[in-house]
């Protein structure tokens, strides 16, 4: 697989590291139907309302699940894998501009509700964007800001993981990789509310604007992937 490289920064673990602790995950699923390559071609999406960027867009046509969350103004879509158990789901705002609401608003409540509330639709269009993404973050700041910063002194209990005294967390490093194309997904990783049917007239969903996409299991519910695209590679 070799998805995840170097997920330790140089010089991370050197002669005072007394422990290092790793966990990762992998997904690689084909798309339930496929995306006819014929059809991939460069359309511009719109990163702002000023700024578009041309990137290679899938299209498709097909029986799929579709919904809207009116309270946060989006469209969601979902797209099963060949595994039953997995779907990838995009949620599109209907503004340009419309991620930071749909981010502020979502909820693993909201989120489940909608999905609850999807219904099939036949010979749907759906036009998303080709992408693959890397991406490694210091979780340092977050957790601290979640409340857990004795983590990182002194101050720190670890004595459920270790009878060693002294020990306190110095990084936290989360690295994240996903590959989006006509044939499927590939991604690992490292470290009330109204809910309307109506308005999905035309039967289409171009992801041509930034959204939110994530990866869910359908039995736990669980979400294992999720993420944002706000702006296709450029040069």
């Amino acid at each position: 697989m070799q998805k995840i490289r170097e997920l330790l920064p140089s010089r991370a673990v050197d002669r005072s590291t007394s422990l290092v602790l790793v966990n990762a995950i992998y997904f690689r699923s084909s798309w339930r139907f496929r995306f006819d390559e014929r059809r991939t071609s460069l359309r511009p999406f719109h990163v702002s309302r000023t700024e578009d960027v041309d990137t290679e867009m899938m299209d498709t046509k097909a029986t799929m699940r579709l919904g809207r969350i009116s309270s946060l103004k989006c469209k969601i879509v979902e797209i099963p894998y060949s595994n039953d158990d997995a779907a990838m789901y995009v949620l599109l705002p209907d503004d340009i501009d419309g991620l930071p609401r749909l981010e502020d608003g979502l909820t693993v409540t909201v989120l489940d509700d909608a999905i609850d509330a999807m219904r099939a639709v036949t010979n749907a269009r759906l036009t998303l964007p080709k992408f693959k993404m890397e991406e490694q973050y210091d979780l340092r700041a977050t957790l601290g800001d979640m409340g857990i910063g004795d983590l990182f002194t002194a101050d720190a209990d670890l004595s459920g993981m270790s009878e060693t005294g002294g020990l306190f967390v110095s990084d936290v490093v989360h690295k994240a990789y996903i590959d989006v194309t006509e044939q499927g997904t590939e991604a690992a990783a490292a470290t009330a509310v109204i809910v309307s049917r109506s308005n999905l007239r035309p039967l289409s969903v171009v992801a041509d604007r930034p959204f939110l996409f994530l990866i869910r299991e359908g039995r736990t519910r669980s979400v294992v992937f999720i993420g944002r695209y706000v702006r296709p590679p450029t040069g």
